[in-house]
């Protein structure tokens, strides 16, 4: 799935049934990268660390 963030731009995410959460930043080259946080779709927050 293709999703536009304002000041990050255009990114193409995996987006799953149970919902996906994603971090995402501008590196050193001012484009676009990001992670998948959740990597459990069952569970999605379990043990997320929601101080980064």
């Amino acid at each position: 799935m293709e999703v536009n963030i304002p000041g990050i731009g255009e990114i193409t995410l995996h987006a799953r049934p149970a919902g996906s959460i994603y971090r995402a930043w501008l590196d050193e080259d001012e484009k676009p990268d990001f992670e998948l946080v959740d990597e459990d779709p069952m569970e999605p927050s379990r043990g997320l660390d929601v101080t980064q």
